[in-house]
């Protein structure tokens, strides 16, 4: 391995390692990350795949007594899609509004402080996923509060991520975050309203050939 090669893993490492700090300091760790690059976007990258592989290892691994998991009807890709596209979503509607909210954070940057609020869920989930398959059914409270809570500290990272990424008061990030959420509908809505309006188009084009076909 050649020293650029063992230089560029060492960055990665400490720049995954330090989502730890993100974690316990979130307000000193995000402000490193926008001011002081104690982050990379290699390790951002590397966060939502992990985030992505432990949810299929808590839909596969889910002990039965807890698990609605059918085999049969598993898809992978319908399931990374699930997450990846609300995800991604998430980063280009934030951004939009936050141009209009004249906040200060660029995509890459709120992507890469989105991805380092995963740290929690893929910290507490894969463990907990693999309690399920020791505790008793009376005992599985705990796991559904330990479950919530991984969901609730990464959705606390990610209002504290917003806060620093924008230099945002708390109530200009909770109106960011809303008017984000519904961005994010409207961006579907038109999707969905663009993706017939082309269905139909290309059925009545289909029509007019098929039409033209047979009167020559």
């Amino acid at each position: 391995m050649s020293t650029k090669t063992k230089s560029g893993a060492l960055h990665l490492l400490r720049t995954l390692r330090y989502s730890l700090t993100v974690v316990v300091r979130p307000f000193y760790g995000y402000g490193e990350l926008k001011y002081e690059h104690a982050g990379s976007l290699g390790a951002a990258f590397l966060l939502l795949l992990l985030a992505l592989f432990t949810r299929v290892f808590n839909l596969q691994y889910t002990g039965f007594l807890f698990s609605e998991f059918n085999p049969f009807e598993f898809n992978v890709l319908r399931e990374l899609t699930d997450i990846l596209i609300p995800f991604l979503l998430f980063v280009v509607a934030n951004w939009m509004v936050s141009t209009i909210f004249d906040g200060e954070g660029t995509m890459r940057e709120i992507f890469q402080f989105s991805c380092y609020a995963l740290t929690p869920y893929i910290i507490i989930t894969i463990p907990a996923t693999l309690l399920t398959r020791v505790v008793t059914a009376e005992e599985g409270v705990f796991i559904t509060y330990i479950l919530g809570f991984a969901l609730l500290w990464s959705g606390v990272l990610l209002f504290c991520g917003n806060m620093t990424v924008h230099q945002f008061s708390p109530l200009k990030t909770v109106v960011l975050l809303v008017v984000t959420v519904a961005a994010m509908l409207l961006i579907i809505f038109v999707a969905i309203l663009f993706a017939s309006i082309t269905d139909k188009l290309v059925d009545y084009i289909q029509s007019i050939y098929m039409e033209v076909r047979l009167r020559l």
